[in-house]
């Protein structure tokens, strides 16, 4: 056994190792399983955007994409309505592509194919206020007039958006306009609409969150508006050489931006969302390995996304974590701003220079937002800070009320100082914090921030109680805030709303995860660089989180590296409290020297909780522990 373990990892058996690793990953998956014997159809993202609605809607699209029609999409400026934009452009143009790739090289008896060309257009309008604009109008108004499409797709239309563009379509008679809806929270409805698409609440769970993304459910479309274009050209006489160019189209390489969006939504790992999340992760891995014009041509990674992750200087190989820290804030700042056509397109590009401009473009949009002028703003955040009393009441309050618990904070400050209070608030505090503060004589600001639930979604569902849509005020959320200004006789409506939507959701979906135990220990043989890539490779999210082991360990040496952090080499300890020497383990304790620290030396027993990472080398992968979690203990216990 002792030679076992001392074999070096390159020299065992694979058969050996796979045999030793297989019952830590099963460990690690039935741990975190909604439903272990859950049917595979449910974890297939098509079956739970399926519905007459979509397929309706999917046959509408295809007859106007080969008819030359006009399509215009109407939303937001969110990361996901960008994300959803570009998603379906992208792949009603590899269609387009494909069908002018089909193209007559001699004269046949067959008939021409000059009908089938693709030329239809596609257009987009993303309001960074409310569509909704009363008696004055908006550009929505005017582009509605002037491209007069023939199918409207609603990006989750609030309450009386889609009213108003029956009216304003109303004035233009010739226009023969169908109105699709589609909803990421499915318990909205859009009457007025003529199609109204929504995911299945059959693996919600009661959790209360959406299972599917905007992005998702317009991929969904365009891969089905697909199969309708390849059954509306079966019975035209060259029907072969047009079904094998509409099947050439590889709209499947689009699941890189609906992954990202399920990133940016943290939406819950369950199985479909699991499986879009690695196989868009795969994607972009693998095309950052090839040169950028061949990663683009064969769609695997597009100039503008490669741009994108240059920009956010996120390390390859890219995880869903990193992802979603470094790229998500990037996607919300830009929209916030209103630039949310710069990432589109960025994302559509086809020249990598110009790609590479947008995203620079982007990147100093985003560096001036979110916060933009604190330097200009500093006279009046003297006296914004929370004082100690209030802070300690606060906390209370969200500790008692769980995670579910909405507070609410009136502020005298300036107002466009709300998104730094409430940021601040909520890293004090926690819980799901609402700041508001007087704008005018009549209305107020209302800053909401949390990681609780999603903002967006529930700010979509409170425009169905609270007229949001009054007086196009303005109206912008993500997944994790939302600023608004109403009326101040609504500012307790709104309150009230917000408060009915936490309490739909369960404990485990307000708090990220579920009470998950720990994933027991790991043998010297166990911790190998195979396992750590494995768990790298995984799509961790909320409700399935990062594994973290837990063990006891002798310490052989310790050191302090770059004066903040402790490393330390340690040995396992067996059941019976042995030291059993091997190679040592490599422990990294992150930020632990500090006055208040007590280092760890040479001799001690520690038990300890860490998560198993890899370290890229030139010439070999080094394995280790970042410490989680550290107890000194004079003898360590299993």
């Amino acid at each position: 056994m002792v030679d076992q373990i001392k074999q070096r990892p390159e020299e065992r058996n694979i058969d050996e190792l796979s045999g030793l690793l297989e019952p830590v990953k099963s460990r690690i998956l039935a741990r975190r399983a909604d439903e272990p014997s859950a049917d595979r159809e449910e974890s297939d993202f098509l079956s739970l955007a399926q519905s007459d609605a979509l397929d309706r809607a999917a046959q509408v699209v295809a007859e106007a994409f080969l008819s030359g029609q006009s399509i215009l999409l109407v939303g937001r400026e969110t990361a996901d309505h960008a994300l959803a934009v570009a998603t379906f452009f992208r792949g009603m143009q590899q269609l387009a592509q494909a069908m002018r790739r089909t193209r007559d090289v001699v004269t046949t008896k067959r008939g021409s194919l000059d009908q089938w060309t693709g030329s239809f257009s596609l257009a987009y309008h993303l309001e960074a206020y409310n569509p909704v604009v009363g008696e004055t109008g908006s550009k929505l108004d005017e582009q509605l007039l002037s491209t007069q499409p023939r199918i409207i797709i609603a990006l989750d239309p609030l309450n009386g958006s889609v009213e108003q563009m029956r009216k304003v379509l109303a004035g233009a008679p010739l226009v023969q306009c169908q109105i699709v809806a589609l909803r990421s929270v499915s318990a909205c409805v859009a009457e007025s609409a003529d199609l109204c698409i929504a995911p299945s609440d059959k693996t919600s769970g009661g959790c209360g969150r959406k299972p599917l993304t905007l992005s998702a459910l317009i991929h969904a479309l365009a891969l089905k508006s697909r199969d309708c274009s390849v059954n509306s050209v079966i019975n035209h006489p060259r029907a072969q050489a047009l079904v094998a160019q509409l099947h050439a189209a590889e709209l499947e390489s689009n699941e890189s931006l609906v992954a990202l969006s399920m990133l940016f939504d943290d939406m819950p790992m369950q199985g479909h969302a699991r499986e879009l999340v690695k196989s868009g992760l795969g994607r972009i891995n693998k095309g950052w390995t090839l040169q950028p014009r061949t990663s683009h041509s064969k769609g695997a990674l597009s100039y503008g996304l490669r741009a994108l992750l240059t920009e956010v200087e996120t390390d390859f190989p890219y995880k869903a974590r990193e992802l979603q820290v470094h790229l998500g804030p990037f996607f919300s700042a830009v929209c916030y701003a209103g630039e949310a056509s710069t990432l589109i397109d960025c994302l559509l590009s086809h020249d990598r220079k110009t790609a590479f401009d947008k995203a620079a473009k982007a990147s100093l949009v985003k560096a001036k937002t979110y916060f933009p002028s604190l330097k200009h703003l500093e006279k009046f955040a003297r006296g914004t800070a929370l004082r100690s009393d209030r802070r300690e009441a606060s906390a209370d309050r969200v500790c008692a009320a769980g995670p579910q618990a909405l507070i609410q904070e009136s502020s005298t400050a300036d107002d466009r100082l709300l998104p730094i209070i409430a940021e601040q608030r909520h890293a004090e505090c926690g819980g799901t914090q609402m700041v508001t503060c007087m704008v005018g004589s009549d209305h107020q600001r209302c800053f909401v921030r949390s990681d609780e639930i999603n903002v967006s979604d529930a700010l979509v569902r409170a425009s169905y109680v609270v007229p949001l849509a009054l007086d196009g005020v303005p109206f912008r959320a993500d997944t994790f805030s939302g600023d608004i200004i109403l009326k101040s006789a609504q500012a307790s409506l709104l309150k009230n709303t917000l408060q009915e939507f936490l309490e739909q959701q369960s404990p485990e979906a307000c708090s990220g995860q579920a009470d998950m135990p720990r994933d027991g220990k790991l043998n010297l043989n166990q911790k190998t660089s195979a396992l750590a890539l494995w768990i790298e490779r995984q799509p961790w999210g909320r409700g399935f989180p990062e594994p973290v082991f837990e063990q006891g360990f002798f310490v052989r040496k310790g050191q302090i590296e770059m004066e903040s952090h402790q490393s330390l080499m340690v040995d396992d300890v067996l059941q019976d409290r042995n030291v059993l020497s091997g190679e040592g383990f490599r422990l990294l304790w992150r930020n632990s020297v500090h006055p208040g620290q007590v280092s760890i030396r040479a001799g001690d027993r520690i038990f300890v909780a860490y998560r198993l990472k890899v370290q890229r080398n030139r010439t070999a992968n080094d394995v280790y522990g970042e410490v989680v979690a550290l107890e000194e203990l004079n003898t360590v216990t299993e």
